[in-house]
């Protein structure tokens, strides 16, 4: 007969209380203040009636990309330490160490670089920049984790949750007055002008 042992962890309601409160803390403080930075930056147009500028949905969706960034901000630093640590050991393995960088690196990167366009850029170059940064450290990313980490692709995993998320957000960047008005794509510079609203 073989005994199977198993190790799970148990957290307390106050663990997770603060667990919880930390993630929140590390999500809504810099949200909080990238808000405040993308006032500075005006929207291209401005229409009464109509919301433009970092706000709402628009808010939302940078808020989602910074929960995303941050797991992978933490896991490029805890397994960059790990692969400092080998590399001490034996330089003979500095590729199969860094390599385990490779899909936090990736989704970090594009991730923040989505954040920063879609809080400082105001063209409907920056628009699309922030969409094709969106999927490359989405869901594209999974892909990287199966080719150098040799994660599963499931259906039910990752890739999957990401997708519909991004899928999500993409439609709102693309086909949303706010989004519209904020980066001046030619839908926002329509509506500006059945309003009779033009630059400001």
């Amino acid at each position: 007969m073989v005994e199977v042992s198993s190790t799970v962890i148990h957290f307390t309601g106050m663990q997770m209380l603060l667990i919880t409160g930390l993630f929140l803390l590390a999500v809504l403080v810099p949200l909080y203040l990238l808000k405040r930075f993308a006032q500075i930056v005006p929207p291209v147009y401005k229409v009464n009636g109509i919301p433009s500028g970092v706000g709402g949905l628009l808010l939302m969706v940078v808020g989602i990309l910074i929960a995303q960034a941050v797991p992978a901000l933490y896991h490029l630093g805890r397994s960059g330490a790990s692969v400092v640590r080998v590399l001490e050991v034996d330089v003979a393995f500095w590729w199969a160490a860094v390599q385990t960088l490779i899909p936090d690196l990736v989704t970090a990167v594009c991730l923040l670089t989505a954040i920063g366009v879609l809080i400082f850029g105001r063209t409907p170059w920056a628009l699309r920049l922030a969409i094709v940064m969106a999927w490359l450290g989405g869901p594209l990313v999974a892909f990287l984790r199966h080719l150098y980490l040799g994660l599963p692709l499931e259906v039910a995993g990752e890739p999957t949750g990401l997708f519909f998320l991004t899928v999500v957000m993409t439609i709102y960047l693309l086909f949303s007055n706010r989004p519209a008005l904020t980066y001046g794509t030619e839908a926002g510079r329509h509506l500006a002008e059945q309003r009779g609203v033009f630059n400001l």
